[in-house]
């Protein structure tokens, strides 16, 4: 088998179907579909359960619900491919997403490719958010380094827009009990990676959906700016010479809690402002580099004015939020 694609399920049988049909359906066909019922209370089971009876290459995991990360880990314990994908449950795939990458990964001798994703929003519409035309192949210590840095565009830590070699797990798992469970993990993978391709070609149509983890504001992510803190030691120990990459990610994944903390009902200022400062050394650093000048405009002055103007900052973003303005 060359190909184990795990789809963690909970909750999603409005969205469900068009998952798995967008996955049976692709070009490529030398692969196994694993679906991971996580104790989802509604219909999911069912449907899964139908696609298993009807389609050979077909599996079905049943446990009780524990999370995102542990349906991916049940997933990896029954997968037999030598490449593993992550999809998640409620997006779906270009059709020739895994002719693709595999294609690439034949040209470029890689061990991970990652694709462009196209935002997928309620009222139907579509929008590529990142840069186009991109294609880079990095080795393992420079993908690790600017994975969420903005420097490719949305070269992000998300487990679900990339293939990997299936070796590349053997020792690695997916956190339980934790957000940002991506971050905590893929820098491991990368770590291991001899080559890995970005092309920003979108292949991966990502729902955005107001009722999901990532998309509510009422979650304080905390793990988001930890996880970011353990690559960022990571490289700093290991890969010196992308240091200054790994502080772009860690800054700007506190600036996230920030605005995270900014739209809660109760402000929590103190909080606020600790994490303000307690970054204040590491955006003066940031300001000394090469990845400050990459910055757009818009991003240069949120550095300076949470830098500088850390009340200002917060009232500009909660009432840009409130008139429903987006990044």
């Amino acid at each position: 088998m060359k190909l184990s694609i795990i789809v963690p399920v909970y909750k999603v049988e409005e969205y469900l179907k068009d998952c798995v049909n967008s996955i049976l359906n692709q070009t490529f066909h030398d692969f196994e579909l694993i679906l991971v019922d996580d104790g989802s209370p509604d219909s999911c089971p069912k449907i899964c359960d139908e696609y298993s009876q009807k389609f050979n290459n077909v599996k079905v995991v049943h446990k009780q619900n524990g999370g995102l990360s542990s349906a991916r880990n049940a997933g990896m314990k029954v997968a037999t491919g030598e490449y593993i994908s992550f999809i998640d449950s409620d997006d779906y795939l270009a059709s020739n997403m895994y002719e693709h990458v595999f294609s690439i990964m034949k040209k470029e001798c890689a061990d991970i490719v990652v694709v462009g994703r196209c935002y997928v929003y309620p009222n139907g519409s579509k929008k590529l958010r990142e840069k186009q035309n991109v294609y880079e192949v990095m080795d393992g210590p420079k993908a690790t380094a600017i994975m969420n840095t903005s420097l490719l565009g949305y070269f992000d830590a998300a487990a679900w827009d990339k293939v990997y070699k299936r070796s590349l797990f053997n020792d690695v798992s997916y956190p339980e009990g934790k957000l940002s469970e991506d971050w905590y993990t893929t820098y491991k993978v990368f770590a291991k990676a001899n080559r890995i391709v970005y092309d920003s070609t979108p292949m991966y149509y990502y729902r955005q959906r107001g009722g999901s983890i990532t998309h509510t504001s009422s979650t304080v992510n905390y793990d988001a700016m930890y996880a970011s803190r353990e690559v960022y030691d990571f490289v700093k120990k290991r890969q010196p010479e992308y240091t200054a990459e790994a502080n772009f990610a860690y800054v700007f994944s506190r600036i996230g809690v920030i605005d995270n903390l900014t739209v809660q009902p109760t402000v929590d200022k103190q909080k606020i402002r600790k994490i303000r400062n307690d970054m204040k050394a590491n955006i003066k650093q940031l300001k000394k580099t090469d990845c400050f000048s990459k910055l757009s405009k818009k991003r240069k002055i949120q550095l300076f004015l949470i830098e500088h103007c850390l009340n200002s900052y917060t009232i500009i973003f909660r009432r840009v939020k409130s008139l429903g303005i987006s990044d």
